[in-house]
C-alpha cells in the first residue's frame, strides 16, 4: 500500500467557506453538531441504508460502499463455483463526506474532486444460498497515487437478507468487512472465508 497523504485541499477551502457563510459561530463544527437530524438523513440518503431495507421477498441483496476518505474503492463479485474465476465489476463507490459538511458543500466538493458525480453506494441482488465471491480495492489518482488492497472473500448470502460490504479507510490503512445488515441500524458481521489466492489476480 503507498502512504495515505489525502488531498483534502479544495474540500477544507470549501469548508472553510461554508462555515463562513453559514455564521461564525458554527465555524469549525460539523453539518451533524450543527443539525444532527439533516446530517443523519443526508449520510441515510446517500449510503445505502434505504436500499438494505428495500428488499424483495425470496431474494438476497448487497450495498457496498466505501468510508473513511474521499477515495474510490472498486468492487467485483463472482458468482463462479471455481476460486478467483469469473470476477464481474460492480463499480466504483466513494465517502461523499455527508453528514460532515452542508450538502450543498458535499456536492460542491464532489464536482470539483471528482469532475463527475460518483456514487455512494452500489447495490446488486445474488441469488441466495448460492456461494459468492468479493474483491475490492481502493484507489485515488492525484498529485501521486494512492492505493490499498485488493481484499477478497466469499460467503453464502441467506434468502430475505441484505448484506453490506465495507471498504474502509482508517488512519494510514485499510480493510473490507461483510455485514448482514438487513436490520441497518444494527448490522451483524458476517462470517466470510479468506481468499488470498485472488489477491494476485
Amino acid at each position: 500500500m503507498r502512504s495515505l497523504r489525502p488531498q483534502f485541499q479544495v474540500s477544507v477551502l470549501v469548508v472553510v467557506l461554508s462555515g463562513l457563510l453559514a455564521g461564525c459561530g458554527n465555524l469549525g463544527r460539523t453539518y451533524s453538531e450543527i443539525d444532527p437530524a439533516g446530517a443523519l438523513e443526508d449520510v441515510r440518503k446517500h449510503n445505502g441504508y434505504y436500499a438494505l431495507k428495500e428488499l424483495q421477498p425470496g431474494t438476497a441483496k448487497l450495498v457496498m460502499r466505501a468510508q473513511g476518505a474521499p477515495f474510490m474503492a472498486a468492487f467485483e463479485v463472482s458468482r463462479a463455483v471455481a476460486p478467483c474465476e469469473g470476477f464481474d465489476k460492480v463499480g466504483t463507490a466513494t465517502d461523499l463526506g455527508r453528514g460532515v459538511v452542508y450538502p450543498w458543500v458535499a456536492n460542491m466538493t464532489t464536482a470539483l474532486t471528482f469532475g463527475r458525480k460518483p456514487r455512494g453506494y452500489l447495490e446488486i441482488e445474488v441469488d441466495p444460498a448460492q456461494r459468492i465471491q468479493l474483491r475490492a480495492n481502493s484507489f485515488q489518482h492525484g498529485r501521486e497515487f494512492t492505493s490499498c488492497g485488493p481484499f477478497a472473500a466469499a460467503f453464502v448470502p441467506a434468502v430475505n437478507r441484505a448484506y453490506l460490504v465495507e471498504f474502509t479507510w482508517r488512519d494510514r490503512t485499510c480493510s473490507m468487512l461483510v455485514s448482514d445488515a438487513t436490520a441497518p441500524d444494527r448490522p451483524v458481521p458476517v462470517a466470510t472465508e479468506s481468499l488470498a489466492a485472488c489477491l494476485a489476480r
